[in-house]
């Protein structure tokens, strides 16, 4: 997690877990919420793919470029969504 944010929540999911232990309806927002991020990130996964694909086959380097460039911020955005993903699933499971 890069940012500063996505560290105070990751920082945070043990206090959140212990709180939420009997609390059923946050606990199923964190679970749903989880679920919905999975669901954004595999989405962006797909078309990063697509934009990697189309960016190969095109014949202006600079274009071509600038293609991949785009990518690699989107997947640096999945990834956020996926550590999201991983605190929310931390903290709504039980251990």
């Amino acid at each position: 997690m890069k940012s500063n944010k996505f560290t105070e929540l990751a920082l945070k999911a043990p206090e959140i877990k212990q709180a939420i232990k009997d609390m059923p309806v946050i606990n199923k927002f964190l679970q749903t919420n989880s679920y919905c991020t999975n669901e954004i990130s595999s989405e962006l996964a797909k078309e990063i793919n697509l934009i990697d694909i189309i960016s190969k086959n095109i014949n202006d380097k600079e274009i071509s470029e600038s293609m991949h460039n785009i990518s690699k911020n989107l997947f640096s955005l999945v990834e956020k969504l996926d550590d999201q993903r991983d605190v929310f699933d931390y903290c709504s499971n039980d251990d």
